[in-house]
């Protein structure tokens, strides 16, 4: 079979390649000069294909394809992009100077950081332009800098035009902005603190009066009192830098504005050049577009172009280090930045939005070793300690820097018990939730057997009047803290012994308190005990069978593996079914007797070869099993020979002597995971992976399967935000974002949740790489957003994972057909290639009836295809 499979794949691909060369011209330019670039070297990865000539020209032939091409020159910044090779074409580069900058200042924490943040969505003039997203990126921005920037949240002023009174926003007005830059300067700030300044609005450029601008233009930010021919509303360069000047910190200035990088454009300037206001009052100033360009915003991302290259970058600040300093500076960050939000402005606008960094200084803007811990508690009120360090009360929630690492954790509430954990800290933002609960004390104990002795591992206890259900261990032990408050007894439960009950009040005060439980076993008979006692024989279920091992369930419900032996159950009427290690299933209706033991025997046809134990049992063989599991924490369980063992949290190592194992694996919160009983040969070593499933998040998930619209979004979410590892919530997210429609003002639909989609694609990109569907629906998206060469390269890697998966052949062959700057004879061969892989995967796994729409379009286009394969 595996043969036949190789022949017909092989057969499918020899006739959908076809081998054809073009030549790619390449034309590489200087930006600012536009001259072109004598002896810049284009690489093909690591190869050198050659050097451009005088005129700044290489030629290539390629075959038809996707190639990624660095383009390099001697004081330039190296470029990359991919070229699609499909017809005779010229590829521009336009390379950038190098920056050069005055000096570079010592890294190190900053004292203090401060931020203002000024969003104009709305002015007072109504000929102004509203902005969409401008008071939005505010917020956007705020989360970034406590995120990523280790901003203190009380040390950022948020100025916006739509003010909500209960949250005690103001108005981005010119006075109420000026007003807040005098309250940093009134805080004597020094070298050693970092102030950061974004500002979006409009910008424009106004004739500067006074002669002191080197470009002749002054740079102007409408504020939300600002009104046209009012010039004084308007907030001017020259006074923002009269005000920076008077602070002394490191000073970053950020402005998602048109046209304020100036009409001259210089994008850095040397020590002779005279250096225009704000820049001499700072170290950096990065500008969301290109001198004399607008900026832009993007519905379907929901924020401005410049908001969503920023986050884009934030997101993957480990990889901004490029000098490995464990600081990201602002020309680092800038350098991703501009290389992001040239993809996105490309994608979503069709052309390049690129910005601009003016600057005097690098100074340092995120220590990657330092990140954000984000601390709820339930109840509100407590006192948070860090490695011994009092960091806060938590009201609602507490933000607080913390270097990456482990860190001790203590929260503690008048009344309530103390918390106390090692936490491990991330890059980023870290959440974590704590739990008081009420001052109480320790309640532990024993449950032994009444005759031996012997501790009996998982008896189950239930302390009445609390929520706790409890589990003693291999030494049948059981501990657990309750809180302050008198309880009405214990209910013991273990198969094989009678249900203790214990009815004597339990008094916790603070103190521990230590019980020992005796549990009778079930009596073998209804004859007298030897304490001349009369008692009935309770009502039990015994399973036997010919194959130790098997999984036995009575109504669907698992109670275990044979053999059971006098398992407590009511009378009545039972579906029993027992399923063996080869797969063999056998279903019995039972009735089980009041008063008795029931005993019940099932005999399995298929009986496997039972691997022998090692010869000589005085020599030790051993195996070693690693358990990993997401999240981790997980407590895991084995069982030998009918005994169960704690083996402890995962990530796990277990050494243990050759021999026959299962194990389960088991997290509050979570669906118990079972790894079924097989033999373990001595030096292996066996690996588990296993993620978790939230059952709190799957409840979310299987409730959006039955609604529709914006709630089976929102429950979507929550489901994700528990647990964003389950591949089924992510993917019906991704569908249910893309598939959500509604429409705008003039009466046009509009996907508004598409870049949310792409985002969190781009997320399951980097952690399901190899997962063929993540790749097809990356595709759909840009599909969507007739970004069809993206689209393309999405579905060939689904492919590459996937050879067998239908939609992709579809969608490639449907892009090509639609894709307007493809025609000709080449668009037809395009169009056949991926039909002929669609027609043929379909037919070969006989799936016609799922695809007759597809196949009658590919039919109407080539009708011989209908004929193929029979």
């Amino acid at each position: 079979m595996r043969k036949t499979l190789i022949f017909f794949f092989s057969a499918v691909l020899a006739l959908l390649a076809f081998s054809e060369s073009y030549t790619i011209t390449f034309k590489v330019f200087n930006s600012k000069t536009y001259a072109p670039i004598k002896g810049a070297e284009i690489y093909l990865k690591d190869k050198l294909l050659g050097k451009t000539d005088d005129n700044g020209i290489l030629k290539y032939e390629f075959e038809v394809g996707d190639y990624d091409i660095t383009v390099k020159a001697p004081g330039f910044k190296p470029e990359t992009r991919t070229v699609s090779v499909i017809l005779d074409s010229d590829e521009e580069f336009y390379l950038i100077p190098s920056q050069k900058v005055k000096k570079k200042v010592k890294l190190g924490e900053y004292k203090r950081k401060y931020a203002i943040l000024v969003g104009v969505s709305q002015t007072a003039d109504k000929n102004i332009p509203r902005l969409q997203f401008a008071d939005s990126d505010v917020d956007r921005m705020r989360d970034i800098l406590i995120t990523y920037f280790a901003t203190p949240p009380e040390n950022i002023f948020v100025l916006k035009s739509h003010p909500n009174p209960d949250k005690g926003e103001n108005k981005s007005t010119k006075n109420i902005f000026l007003g807040v830059l005098d309250k940093i300067i009134k805080l004597n700030l020094s070298p050693d603190d970092l102030l950061i300044i974004y500002m979006s609005t409009h910008g424009e450029t106004t004739p500067d009066e006074s002669g002191e601008e080197p470009d002749g233009y002054d740079e102007v930010f409408a504020m939300s009192d600002s009104k046209l021919g009012f010039m004084s509303t308007f907030l001017f360069d020259d006074e923002l830098s009269e005000k920076l000047k008077k602070i002394h910190a490191k000073k970053g200035l950020i402005f998602d504005a048109c046209y304020i990088a100036g009409r001259k454009g210089m994008v850095i300037q040397t020590e002779e050049e005279q250096e225009d206001d704000l820049l001499e009052s700072s170290d950096f100033m990065i500008t969301s577009s290109a001198p004399g360009a607008a900026s832009y915003e993007s519905k379907d991302l929901g924020s401005s172009m410049f908001m969503a290259a920023f986050e884009k970058t934030v997101e993957d600040f480990k990889n901004l280090d490029e000098n490995s300093d464990g600081y990201v500076d602002s020309s680092e960050f800038f350098d991703g930045l501009k290389k992001n939000l040239e993809v996105l402005s490309n994608k979503y606008l069709g052309f390049t939005q690129t910005p601009t960094l003016e600057a005097k200084n690098v100074i340092p803007l995120m220590n990657i070793k330092v990140a954000t811990l984000n601390i709820k508690v339930s109840p509100k009120g407590a006192v948070v300690y860090l490695d011994g360090s009092k960091v806060g009360e938590v009201k609602d929630k507490l933000m607080v820097s913390v270097k990456v690492g482990y860190h001790s954790l203590e929260v503690s509430k008048e009344g309530y018990q103390k918390f106390e954990k090692t936490i491990k800290i991330h890059p980023g933002m870290n959440e974590l939730l704590v739990k008081l609960v009420k001052e109480g004390g320790w309640f532990t104990g024993k449950v032994v057997d009444s005759q031996t002795k012997e501790p009996i591992p998982g008896a189950k206890l239930i302390v009445i009047g609390s929520d706790n259900l409890i589990e003693t261990d291999e030494n049948g032990r059981f501990e657990v803290i309750l809180p302050k408050g008198s309880y009405s007894g214990v209910i013991i439960k273990k198969p094989g012994y009678e249900i203790l009950k214990y009815n004597k009040p339990i008094v916790i005060k603070g103190q521990k308190i230590f019980k020992v439980f005796e549990m009778k076993r079930v009596a073998a008979s209804s004859e007298e005990s030897e304490e001349g006692s009369s008692e009935k024989i309770g009502t039990f279920l015994s399973v036997r069978s010919n194959l130790t091992g098997a999984m036995v369930f009575l109504d669907d419900r698992y109670i275990g593996k044979t053999p059971i032996e006098d398992f407590p159950v009511d009378p009545g009427n039972y579906n029993l079914k027992v399923t063996s290690s080869t797969g063999e299933i056998i279903k019995k209706q039972i009735t089980v007797m009041s008063g008795k033991k029931n005993p019940v025997f099932v005999e399995f046809s298929k009986i496997p070869t039972v691997k022998k134990e090692p010869e000589n049992p005085e020599i030790i063989k051993t195996v070693r099993i690693m358990i990993n599991t997401i999240p981790s924490g997980a407590n895991v369980t084995y069982i030998k020979d009918g005994q169960t063992h704690q083996g402890g949290l995962t990530p796990l190592a277990l050494k243990l002597p050759e021999g026959w194992y299962s194990f389960v694996i088991e997290k509050e919160g979570y669906e118990p995971v079972k790894i079924d009983e097989d033999y373990y040969l001595a030096g292996d070593e066996v690996e588990f992976n296993i993620n978790l499933t939230n059952i709190k998040a799957r409840s979310y998930f299987k409730e959006a399967l039955k609604a529709h619209g914006k709630r089976k979004i929102e429950l979507l979410e929550k489901a994700y935000s528990l647990d964003n590892y389950d591949k089924d919530i992510a993917i019906e997210l991704v569908k249910a974002y893309m598939s959500y429609s509604t429409k705008d003002q003039n009466g046009e639909v509009v996907h508004p949740y598409t870049g949310k989609a792409m985002v969190l694609l781009n997320e399951l990109l980097s952690t399901m790489k190899d997962d063929p569907t993540v790749h097809l629906y990356a595709g759909i998206i840009y599909f969507n957003s007739f970004d069809y060469d993206s689209a393309r390269k999405e579905w060939k890697k689904a492919l590459d994972l996937s050879p067998s998966m239908v939609q992709a052949y579809y969608y490639l062959y449907k892009s090509y057909k639609i894709d307007p700057f493809i025609f000709g004879k080449k668009k037809k061969e395009l169009m056949r290639r991926y039909a002929l892989g669609f027609v043929s995967m379909v037919k070969y796994l006989k799936l016609e009836k799922s695809y007759e729409k597809e196949l009658s379009e590919i039919y109407r286009d080539f009708p011989d295809l209908k004929e193929w394969g029979k």
